[in-house]
């Protein structure tokens, strides 16, 4: 049909019958893959110019936003529309978690300082480098710390490398 359709066009009328048998074959109602294979050989059997073939794509992009792109299933559709959801509800989720977490590493952070009257360089990279486990573990230590020295002990027992009291 493609050839028949070519070998008896001209110029403007070429493109009409690609236009046309494309969206005969999105009517089919193919998988997207099985179609754009098909528009593949009809493309290389008519033979468009370049500029038709800029024409043809543009009118195809329009036909496919006008119908919503029928080659897509509805439960493809829907099945990406899920995923999104998804992704949007874990993505939300996770920036949650860290936040809470940054929270409290700058809450245990803040109350070193009032605490101790104030932490060293050293001693706050190797509390910022700790898992949030120690640093749920830290926030209740540091309650009965009365000295740097008390921190550095702390960070020791459960951090590597060992802080430097001092900096």
């Amino acid at each position: 049909a493609a050839h028949r359709a070519a070998q008896g066009t001209k110029g403007n009328e070429r493109l009409r019958a690609t236009v046309n048998l494309a969206k005969r074959l999105y009517g089919l109602g193919l998988s997207r893959e099985a179609a754009l294979e098909r528009l593949r050989f009809v493309e290389w059997i008519i033979g468009l110019t370049t500029e038709q073939e800029l024409s043809f794509r543009s009118e195809l992009k329009s036909y496919e936003k006008e119908e919503e792109m029928p080659y897509v299933l509805s439960f493809e559709r829907i099945a990406r529309q899920e995923g999104r959801q998804e992704g949007r509800q874990e993505g939300l989720e996770q920036g949650l978690v860290r936040g809470l977490q940054e929270g409290e590493l700058n809450v245990s952070l803040r109350q070193l300082r009032r605490k101790l009257g104030g932490v060293s360089a050293a001693q706050e990279a190797a509390v910022r480098s700790l898992p949030v486990e120690r640093v749920e573990a830290l926030a209740d230590a540091l309650l009965d710390f009365t000295s740097s020295e008390d921190l550095d002990a702390w960070l020791r027992v459960n951090s590597s490398p060992i802080p430097v009291s001092g900096d």
